[in-house]
């Protein structure tokens, strides 16, 4: 799947709530999660695009895989599975194979769709951060979205979270 996303740093969620149900938006689930990223020590796959990742979701584990490709928008091809494990011996798995995690965070993330298109209203408390992320199967699909929920006044992020946290955290 090829993931096309943009993420907006707000206020608060009030009036996006309200834009997404009159646009036919459905929440499908609230959630604290658990992101960690991993990488070789020399920061091999980070050097050659590629995300390793696993998300804790309400005591589920997903692992995912990620490798950038050049858009407008974030994009990415993106490989995505659960794991019927506990999180503890996955991170064991990774390890042996030469893993280790190069950043860790937590968010609350709530999530909104629309057959093809997301909408993650997430807070990441470390950062004081509130941030609208959306995501569509094309960059146009994308640019409809944004106009659709009248975000094209707001400047857009086409950073991780990751980054975003990393920055904040070397200030």
């Amino acid at each position: 799947m090829t993931e096309i996303e943009v993420k907006f740093r707000t206020d608060g969620f009030g009036n996006i709530k309200d834009k997404l149900k009159e646009a036919g938006f459905r929440e499908e689930w609230s959630s604290p999660e658990t992101v960690a990223f991993y990488d070789t020590p020399n920061g091999k796959w980070k050097q050659e695009g590629v995300t390793v990742r696993t998300k804790n979701i309400g005591g589920k584990t997903i692992f995912t895989v990620k490798q950038k490709i050049a858009g407008k928008f974030k994009s990415a091809i993106e490989k995505e599975c659960a794991v019927d494990l506990p999180l503890s011996d996955f991170q064991e798995m990774l390890k042996i194979i030469g893993f280790e995690i190069a950043l860790e965070y937590s968010k609350k993330r709530t999530h909104y769709s629309r057959g093809e298109y997301s909408v993650e209203l997430d807070h990441i408390e470390e950062i004081g951060g509130k941030f609208i992320e959306l995501e569509a199967p094309s960059e146009g699909d994308l640019e409809r979205l944004i106009a659709e929920l009248g975000l094209q006044d707001l400047e857009p992020d086409i950073r991780s979270y990751g980054e975003i946290i990393k920055e904040y955290r070397n200030k």
